[in-house]
């Protein structure tokens, strides 16, 4: 990976005189004394994560959000919206910054900020860098905030903010995530599978050096459905047991109303998005009641299940995937907004008066 750096500005929000912390990149964490130029960009923490609080200090409220079409959208699926959409995308963002922020200078909550995205670590940086070159010149408070805590690759990898800045790589996820799973194996089932190999578009991705993960881009609706219901099957039979969690989702940046694709994807059983929500919220010690997750598409349904999650209460983005949108509908407590990405979730914030 290259770690060459990106020359870019503050948020208008940062405030002189905080401390400054370095984001850092997978499980490796720098720290300086002064701005570290990271492949996704510079970071200002503002002060030490919220989720390192004494007995003493307010409640924990945490906010657990998708990234792409939710808090955001990257360039290229911009490219299939009308022009004016990118404005509300990113002032969204930078309303709910500010928002947040606000929150945060309350004091009456220790407000902890969760991404919980499908993309690696890698990929993420991408997102950042590019998100921030595109706002920053017009939307000065819309660059992605520093999160507390960053969720990534479906579930599969946690990282905490430290208080020295550091983004350090969860160690104790990891060995959750190994019980039951053997990567190769599965990787196995998806290269010598007969409906991933005929409906699949985008097979590399399926030798991505991820530990706890395995996919593949899929054209079609009806077509990944057959793929899921296969590698879930050829799962089942492998001669040692593999506890795996296989889902679909919609591929926003791939494929076109004419040819949808989707992600068919397989983790650790342990894994996922709301496994890794109960996770976090454990380890903070926050209750239901101060909890808000945000999403968009089919992998991020296991934080909307309002039992699973036990009371875990959720905002579906105005522009969110029928695949989400039908599947929190059932359980008749999360918030349907009509506003898209951020603006959803800075309105959900504001209904439920956090």
């Amino acid at each position: 990976m290259n770690n060459s750096g990106f020359d870019v500005m503050l948020p208008a929000a940062a405030i002189a005189g905080v401390m400054i912390a370095a984001m850092v990149v997978r499980s490796r964490a720098l720290s300086r004394p002064a701005w570290v130029n990271t492949r996704a960009g510079r970071w200002l923490a503002g002060r030490g994560p919220a989720y390192l609080s004494d007995k003493d200090s307010p409640p924990h409220f945490l906010l657990v959000t998708d990234l792409d079409c939710t808090l955001t959208m990257d360039n290229h699926t911009l490219t299939k919206h009308a022009t004016e959409i990118s404005s509300v995308v990113d002032a969204g963002t930078a309303e709910f910054n500010k928002r947040w922020e606000a929150m945060k200078a309350r004091r009456d909550k220790n407000c902890v900020l969760c991404y919980s995205t499908g993309r690696s670590m890698d990929i993420f940086e991408v997102l950042v860098s590019e998100q921030r070159a595109r706002t920053e010149s017009v939307f000065p408070d819309g660059p992605l905030l520093l999160p507390d805590v960053l969720i990534t690759a479906d579930g599969t990898s946690i990282h905490w903010l430290e208080e020295d800045g550091k983004l350090a790589y969860d160690v104790e996820w990891e060995s959750i995530l190994k019980t039951g799973w053997n990567v190769e194996q599965v990787r196995q089932v998806f290269m010598e599978n007969p409906e991933v190999a005929k409906y699949g578009v985008d097979l590399q991705v399926i030798n991505r050096l991820e530990g706890f993960r395995v996919s593949a881009v899929i054209e079609g609706e009806e077509a990944s459905r057959i793929a899921e219901e296969s590698i879930r099957r050829a799962i089942n039979e492998c001669k040692s047991r593999i506890d795996a969690h296989v889902f679909t989702c919609t591929h926003t940046g791939g494929g076109s109303k004419e040819k949808p694709q989707f992600w068919l994807v397989a983790t650790s059983k342990s894994g996922g998005k709301g496994q890794a929500l109960d996770y976090v919220r454990k380890r903070i010690s926050a209750d239901a009641d101060n909890v808000l997750v945000a999403g968009d598409s089919g992998n991020d349904s296991p934080m909307f299940d309002f039992a699973a999650r036990n009371g875990v209460r959720g905002v579906v983005v105005g522009n969110a995937k029928p695949e989400l949108f039908n599947y929190a509908k059932q359980f008749g407590v999360h918030i349907f907004a009509e506003q898209y990405c951020a603006q959803a979730i800075t309105y959900a914030l504001d209904k439920l008066r956090f």
